[in-house]
């Protein structure tokens, strides 16, 4: 497959950087841990291409969504029966976990609503509706203001799947009333109000006191770092002890944590930039790319789930370093292979409509 080898490439040119990036490090404090995280990217090869000789089916694939979505279900129930008031978290930090109930919930309905070529029984598309459900109010719950970006690109796919593919009018229109209504209902939440009054003091040039304002000033010192050292960066695992040095001397960073407070730079754009330099957020963002590129190739069959999933992570992946851990790694490793897996053996343009348990 022409498609896998592309992606392979992809994937060890980020990881090869990596390595570089921290073989040539400016801090020798930087653990070599650090570069685990682009190393496992290489397993989406292999775990695309067992998957494939394995023939499993397009229903296989989906009990995965179902199994991920029940887990969810049960920490939501346990948090609704305790009467818990808090950002819902699952031990983790909320972003993550939101963003991650974001991703799955979406999935969960682009399926249930057919976006795989092959056809799914009406019990899997009910189970997966229903934890799609489920998946959408812990998202809610999270109050991650993020996961609203991930919901818009599922709602504008689903809305170009049923226009071109599908050309279902009624379908369409429930989609954007849906969509208009949900953003009546949320302007008007306290987390919607602080993150306008956040952006107001950030785009004034002052430092807004929440969570965005300290995006802004960590993506400011990522830069600040990168035109000093534009090839490959500070080094992975080298951006606390980077910022250790300049934090206010050089880079004038305006942030009233303590200094190495921050471990990332709360972005995989700007993480990559400050740690690896302009040639690994070239390679980050040409892997991405790659990834959009073919579900926009096999859009008319399975692509539409590739593309939401691509999409989604890099939406994410602006308020949040989508590699900081191991878990959140293996997310985005697992849901981009099943991704891929979906259009392995579609030929483009595919119609949508092939036999049911034809295989992936």
């Amino acid at each position: 497959m022409r498609e896998l080898k592309v992606l392979a490439i992809g994937v060890s040119g980020i990881a090869a950087i990596a390595v570089l990036s921290w073989i040539f490090r400016e801090y020798d404090e930087a653990p070599i841990r650090a570069v685990k995280p682009y190393i496992f990217l290489l397993s989406i090869v292999p775990i695309v291409f067992l998957i494939r000789i394995q023939r499993i089916k397009t229903s296989e694939l989906a009990f995965v969504l179902i199994v991920a979505g029940v887990s969810l279900l049960v920490y939501g129930t346990q948090q609704f029966v305790t009467g818990y008031t808090g950002r819902w978290d699952g031990v983790e930090n909320a972003v993550e976990f939101g963003n991650y109930a974001a991703v799955m919930a979406c999935l969960s309905f682009l399926l249930s609503f057919g976006f795989a070529r092959d056809r799914l029984s009406w019990l899997t598309r009910i189970t997966l509706f229903i934890v799609g459900a489920a998946e959408l109010y812990i998202t809610y719950k999270s109050g991650t203001r993020s996961s609203l970006g991930i919901v818009l690109i599922a709602v504008l796919i689903g809305v170009a799947y049923f226009s071109v593919v599908r050309k279902s009018w009624v379908i369409v229109l429930t989609l954007c009333l849906v969509s208009l209504l949900s953003m009546f209902m949320l302007k008007d939440t306290p987390r919607a109000k602080f993150l306008q009054s956040e952006v107001v003091q950030a785009m004034d040039g002052g430092y807004a006191s929440g969570s965005l304002g300290q995006r802004f000033e960590m993506w400011r010192l990522a830069v600040c770092l990168a035109g000093e050292f534009p090839v490959l960066g500070v080094g992975v695992g080298g951006f606390k002890y980077a910022q250790l040095d300049s934090w206010k001397s050089d880079c004038d960073v305006k942030i009233t944590a303590r200094k190495g407070y921050y471990h990332q730079a709360h972005s995989v754009y700007f993480q990559t930039l400050a740690t690896m330099g302009y040639l690994g957020l070239i390679a980050m963002l040409g892997m991405l790319i790659t990834l959009v590129t073919l579900g926009l190739r096999y859009f008319k069959s399975s692509g539409a789930l590739l593309l939401f999933t691509a999409l989604s992570f890099m939406a994410a992946g602006l308020t949040v370093d989508l590699y900081f851990k191991d878990f959140m790694v293996a997310r985005f490793i697992l849901l981009i292979s099943i991704g891929v897996c979906l259009i392995s053996r579609a030929p483009v343009g595919q119609s949508t409509t092939t036999p049911a348990d034809s295989k992936v």
